[in-house]
């Protein structure tokens, strides 16, 4: 950890970090893990990935899953029909006015608004919230990755507003 800590001060390169970072997750014996535990080491990494925008994606299903299961889940992706965009829901980010894009892929009439988004704009990590409304069965991000679910039974639309500025506070 100490590696990776005095590589971001040093201002390192892309390259020099994704080998930090995969050396320290190959630091772990897999084997002494059960699968809850491994989940929650890749899942440290991937965030860890994230603070230097490094993609480590393959090297986390690799050491999970293992290299031939890897390249199965490759296989069948590739045979993996496209997905039907039905609708796209749009917002501009707060800071950058990029587009933050929600992509509908299946809608169900009977399924109720039951909660707001808070979002991180991949364009300038700006947090966003984001309420994309009912009938939504499927649906696929666009310029943003997922960070927090506020339930509308236990966030107004004010209290939500709160959350995302002590979410904006807190991590940055």
């Amino acid at each position: 950890m100490c590696r990776f800590i005095d590589s971001i001060k040093s201002n390192k390169n892309e390259r020099a970090n994704k080998n930090i970072i995969k050396s320290g997750l190959q630091s772990f014996n897999k084997q002494d893990y059960d699968t809850e535990e491994r989940e929650f080491i890749c899942d440290y990494f991937y965030e860890l990935s994230q603070i230097v925008n490094v993609d480590i994606k393959k090297d986390l299903n690799n050491w999970l899953y293992g290299n031939v299961i890897n390249t199965m889940i490759k296989v069948m992706s590739a045979f993996k029909k496209p997905d039907n965009i039905i609708e796209t829901l749009s917002q501009d980010c707060t800071v950058c006015n990029s587009k933050l894009e929600t992509f509908i892929l299946e809608n169900q009439p009977d399924i109720p608004d039951t909660a707001y988004d808070i979002v991180k704009c991949k364009t300038c990590g700006e947090f966003n919230l984001i309420d994309k409304g009912p009938g939504i069965k499927r649906l696929k991000f666009g310029n943003y990755d997922w960070v927090e679910q506020l339930s509308k039974d236990e966030y107004n639309d004010e209290q939500a507003k709160t959350r995302l500025e002590q979410i904006k506070f807190f991590r940055k």
